[in-house]
């Protein structure tokens, strides 16, 4: 009898041992499942930031192409830009039915770069940041020296003859949030 005795407690210790390593890996799997959520939510935004960005850009080159909305150009019929428009009205069905205004600026330093911004809200949610920048000088140019960034200077706008710029981002203009995320998309000539 003396030796049952012995081995009564075995069977409790087994089963606190096995209970415990089920538990730690439900635990690692959840801390892993929970990793993966985040992760699959962060692409999902990057993916509306960028397509945002990226359907703007699209339309405003759609208008660029079309070619008087923007410029203007000699009335003798040559063809030869003479100057940018102060502003530009331009319809995205993205942004929504409502025309975007947009209105030119010069370089204060007077080099002949305008530039055309504004920020809206895309209507399947989130928000684009509109750069859309000319040179005047090289637009008058036919020949012009090429498109290129400047050593360091972080910019395609003193070499080229258009630089559209457009961060997207997954969330509206005036939203705060620390899930905000942002998507550069850029068609430079």
């Amino acid at each position: 009898m003396c030796k049952n005795n012995k081995n009564k407690g075995f069977t409790l210790l087994y089963a606190i041992l096995l209970t415990s390593a089920v538990l730690v890996v439900g635990v690692s799997l959840i801390n892993i499942i929970t990793r993966q959520l985040i992760l699959t939510s962060l692409n999902k935004n990057s993916q509306i930031a960028y397509y945002n960005a990226r359907s703007v850009v699209d339309c405003l080159n759609y208008y660029d192409q079309v070619g008087e909305v923007f410029l203007n150009y000699n009335p003798d019929g040559s063809g030869e830009v003479v100057g940018i428009k102060d502003a530009a009205s331009i319809f995205c069905s993205v942004v929504g039915e409502d025309p975007i205004e947009l209105y030119s600026v010069e370089d204060p330093s007077g080099s002949g770069i305008y530039s055309f911004k504004k920020t809206v809200n895309i209507i399947s949610g989130g928000s684009a940041e509109i750069d859309f920048t000319f040179n005047l000088d090289n637009l008058r140019n036919p020949v012009y020296s090429g498109c290129h960034e400047i050593q360091g200077s972080g910019t395609f706008q003193s070499e080229c003859e258009r630089v559209i710029t457009v961060r997207g981002s997954n969330l509206s203009v005036d939203s705060q949030s620390s899930r905000k995320v942002e998507r550069t998309a850029m068609r430079v000539r």
